[in-house]
């Protein structure tokens, strides 16, 4: 397992603490892959449920030293698309380029950096994430 940051921690964590009774937390998460059938790690799911359907939010992080790109967007979408996800979080630790926070809004994807996570309204932004899928 990869050597978790303590923003990393802090945002497990804050997750943990901001969520409805019932909701459960993994941290390094293993899920079939639909297409090749093998296991994919994630690195924090979030799983409950909403208007009595089960959900799951997956929370993939990553620590550069430089802002995340699109080409992380990309894959991380790619990646979950063949998950049972139901809403993907993306958090870097070095924030995102511009195009990065484009395209992931084009694609519902929520972005933060992992240095924000202290002012991150976390139900609301699992609320936006939720609405965005079940909706």
């Amino acid at each position: 397992m990869p050597k978790r940051t303590n923003e990393f921690q802090k945002l497990v964590y804050l997750v943990r603490t901001n969520l409805a009774a019932g909701a459960t937390v993994t941290e390094s998460k293993m899920l079939r892959d639909r297409v090749t059938r093998n296991q994919r790690e994630v690195d924090v799911c979030i799983e409950g449920r909403v208007g009595g359907q089960a959900v799951m939010v997956c929370v993939e992080c990553r620590d550069h030293k430089r802002p995340a790109d699109v080409q992380w967007v990309d894959a991380s979408r790619t990646k979950h698309e063949r998950l049972p996800t139901n809403a993907l979080i993306l958090a870097s630790k070095s924030g995102f380029t511009p195009e990065a926070r484009r395209v992931a809004e084009a694609y519902g994807i929520e972005t933060f950096s992992l240095e924000d996570v202290d002012s991150t309204d976390f139900p609301s932004l699992l609320t936006r994430q939720l609405n965005i899928e079940l909706n």
